[in-house]
């Protein structure tokens, strides 16, 4: 697991096992299925993609053809980011305030309307400071705190802080608090 995350953070790795996965699949195929060793299936291989991009760069297009393409892909562009835009805008005003940090306790949570059609936090949880993933107990030696088992992050390999349960009861009413705060500060400045 640790060896796949190291792949996918090291951009140059990926590139590479990438280039090879691309050369040597489409060439180990060709291989066996013209039956012929893997040096003239790989010359087949590239052989075929020089002759496509030859008949693609030779193709005879006007060139008032090319430029009312890419008008129309740049106008299809813009739109796109005007409508991405205005989700942006339209997003509940809460929405963007799902994580915060309290006595050095990384807590995340949703949200739900309730039958009162009023917002209420959903799935409260501490998560891990480091990869912001989901906690489980620990119940290994040196692992408890008091014999009460400590949360572990299985992503980090980490043993972390457990939160009492009044520091998980004073944390949720912290988060409600800042969100009483957020709601004014909305509504004072849709008034403005």
């Amino acid at each position: 697991m640790k060896i796949i995350n190291w792949i996918k953070e090291n951009k140059i790795i990926t590139a590479i096992i990438t280039g090879v996965l691309v050369e040597v699949i489409p060439s180990s195929i060709i291989s066996i299925v013209k039956k012929i060793d893997f040096i003239n299936a790989t010359k087949i291989f590239w052989n075929e993609i020089i002759d496509f991009l030859y008949k693609i760069l030779n193709f005879k297009v006007p060139v008032w053809a090319i430029i009312l393409v890419l008008i129309l892909f740049y106008i299809i562009l813009l739109v796109i980011i005007k409508i991405e835009e205005r989700k942006e805008n339209n997003r509940v005003w809460y929405e963007n305030y799902t994580e915060d940090n309290y006595r050095g306790v990384l807590y995340n949570w949703n949200y739900y309307k309730n039958f009162q059609e009023s917002i209420d936090l959903k799935d409260f949880r501490p998560v891990c400071n480091c990869c912001k993933g989901n906690l489980t107990f620990i119940n290994k030696h040196k692992s408890t705190y008091y014999s009460t088992p400590q949360f572990y992050c299985p992503n980090c390999d980490l043993v972390l802080k457990t939160p009492s349960s009044e520091e998980y009861e004073q944390a949720e009413l912290f988060v409600r608090n800042n969100l009483k705060k957020k709601y004014e500060f909305e509504m004072k400045n849709k008034k403005k």
